[in-house]
């Protein structure tokens, strides 16, 4: 049962309260307003709720959907402020939600039909990453009124557009709670990695097809007003310096990826089939690169501070699924002979 103020069910066009099309199970961990735990849908409109999806959050945002089997049934990536890309199992890019999963970035849900956020008194445009309407209290929250989330969503939530609540405690990038000597101690600073990429296929008339793609990693740092510089970690780094080396270790993986990608997926191929399949390959190569990175950043932090925010045993599950999914359909890649 949730303690917060949300959806709990949606009824039928008609209005009949005993036709219920989807209902909401509601998580109460602490920060979290909207922390959907699962959703029963109704797929044919026969009254019976019939399917149940299980969400999978990292921190506010709902990175997958599974069944009752545990199997994944789609993912989700979004940009900084909001934009969701919807990906089925395989990781390879949807234009819509096969379930019809409209919970998204910020535990906000999405109006598929005008792709605003609705957060309960504004609605969020992520496409501009804006609000669609003035600040209530006017310049009291500053002088841009519709500035969102203090232009650092990132950083902080703003749950129903009314005021932020700054990430603490478990917050992502959060890097340490101990100093080497036990000593308590804030966030210093992070460094946040996204990236931008896309893969397509052509086909001319005599059934030949390449395999496209595009892609951008942009890496920022952020260090906090107020903190102590001289600090130095395990390593000798201060603050700045430790988060130069999370850049480095973003910039040397990306590479590694966009080497593999260039020398052994992208180019031409006989017949759909295979360049669908080299897709594929492409897309689970990223999410094993993405579960590289996190482990690589996590096991630098607990060596430079003690702990990370990092679940490094839940990263390695992830990481060695994977891997496991790579080498599936690397095999199916030569047995088709591609």
């Amino acid at each position: 049962m949730s303690l917060n103020p949300s959806l709990y069910a949606t009824l039928s066009a008609s209005g009949d309260p005993t036709q219920v099309t989807a209902q909401y199970v509601w998580g109460a961990r602490p920060g979290h307003r909207d922390e959907l735990v699962l959703r029963d849908r109704d797929t044919d409109g026969n009254g019976s709720l019939d399917q149940r999806l299980y969400c999978l959050m990292d921190y506010f945002n709902p990175t997958a959907v599974i069944d009752t089997a545990g199997d994944v049934q789609e993912r989700y990536r979004y940009t900084a402020f909001g934009l969701r890309t919807v990906m089925d199992e395989d990781w390879a890019p949807i234009p819509v939600s096969a379930v019809d999963f409209d919970f998204g970035f910020h535990g906000q849900f999405l109006d598929t039909e005008t792709g605003y956020y609705n957060y309960g008194y504004r609605f969020y445009s992520p496409e501009m990453g804006r609000w669609l309407s003035r600040d209530p209290i006017g310049e009291k929250g500053g002088f841009n009124l519709l500035e969102f989330s203090a232009n650092s969503p990132a950083n902080q939530n703003d749950h129903f557009g009314l005021d932020l609540t700054p990430y603490t405690g478990s917050a992502p990038f959060d890097e340490s709670s101990v100093r080497p000597e036990g000593e308590a101690e804030n966030v210093d600073g992070h460094t946040t990695a996204e990236d931008d990429t896309k893969f397509w296929i052509e086909q001319n008339e005599n059934g030949k097809c390449t395999l496209k793609g595009t892609g951008k990693l942009t890496v920022k740092i952020q260090i906090y007003r107020g903190v102590d510089t001289s600090y130095r970690d395990r390593y000798g780094l201060n603050v700045y310096e430790h988060e130069r080396y999370h850049e480095a270790i973003n910039a040397h993986d990306w590479n590694v990826f966009v080497e593999y990608v260039n020398s052994k997926l992208l180019g031409g191929y006989d017949n759909r089939k295979c360049a669908e399949i080299a897709q594929r390959i492409a897309y689970i190569r990223l999410a094993v690169n993405i579960h590289e990175i996190a482990i690589e950043h996590g096991t630098f932090d607990i060596n430079a501070y003690g702990s990370s925010a990092v679940d490094i045993s839940r990263m390695r599950e992830l990481l060695n699924k994977a891997q496991r999914d790579l080498a599936n359909v690397e095999n199916e890649f030569t047995a088709n002979n591609c």
